[in-house]
């Protein structure tokens, strides 16, 4: 059997099945309007190697596992940060919950005294909605997070006030 490369994984499979049944408890929710509920299959994997990562912005990456940026439903997704990147002001309308599955990573708002902690595997947050932020991958390892949007997942950048 071959070991993780994520330590924390008993912890985190809790964590991302206690989150995907709370999305479930919202109802059916599809991603291309292919429901996972509508296969005959009883079990989905789907290997970090074997997902199919789209870029979403310079330095990001994102697996969506149901919803999708902009589609207007909940959404689950696994976001991949390059190493040593940053990520401007921006705002998501909806709040969200992260976990941190790999890196050194780093969340902060508008008026902290400065970035935050350096989170790594395992660390979670929490984003109220249309609350400005900022990110960070400090790198040398390229950042993971489990994000999840309860009720729909978007962003925009907003210049400094």
């Amino acid at each position: 059997m071959k070991k993780s490369q994520f330590p924390f994984s008993g912890l985190l499979a809790a964590m991302v099945a206690g989150l995907a049944l709370t999305a479930c408890a919202h109802g059916t929710v599809s991603r291309d309007t292919v429901s996972v509920s509508a296969t005959t299959d009883s079990l989905i994997r789907t290997p970090i190697e074997d997902s199919q990562f789209e870029q979403l912005l310079p330095g990001a990456s994102v697996f969506f596992v149901y919803g999708g940026v902009g589609m207007g439903v909940p959404t689950a997704q696994v976001s991949k940060l390059d190493a040593n990147v940053s990520f401007d002001r921006h705002i998501h309308s909806q709040d969200y919950h992260a976990v941190v599955i790999a890196g050194n990573y780093q969340h902060w708002e508008d008026g902290d005294l400065d970035q935050g902690p350096v989170m790594t595997s395992g660390s979670t947050y929490f984003q109220r909605g249309n609350v400005p932020h900022y990110d960070a991958c400090l790198g040398p390892e390229t950042c993971v997070l489990y994000v999840y949007f309860p009720v729909s997942a978007d962003f925009e950048f907003v210049p400094a006030n």
